[in-house]
């Protein structure tokens, strides 16, 4: 990102990027996860000789994961926005 692209960035567009970022990182500790799981069943199993995780959301609930990020709602404090505020004015007041 150039810093042309950074001073017109607005709240709104930073909001946009931080909900992607969480999005992709989620999406990772799935890849992981998976093939955490997939090894699991290839060696755990309990006493009765069954696999421990049944079902690959046992492991990761992907979409309680989803749900959480699109609930979360970004905090922003004061001392932020007055920067922000600042930022804008430096802009041209938009």
């Amino acid at each position: 990102m150039s810093i042309d692209e950074i001073k017109a960035t607005t709240l709104a567009d930073f909001e946009v990027m931080l909900k992607a970022y969480s999005l992709n990182q989620i999406d990772k500790r799935y890849i992981a996860s998976f093939i955490a799981w997939q090894s699991a069943l290839a060696r755990s199993n309990d006493k009765k000789g069954k696999p421990v995780y049944r079902k690959f959301k046992d492991l990761f609930d992907y979409e309680k994961e989803l749900k959480q990020v699109e609930d979360k709602k970004i905090e922003i404090s004061e001392k932020e926005i007055n920067i922000y505020n600042k930022i804008s004015e430096m802009n041209g007041g938009e």
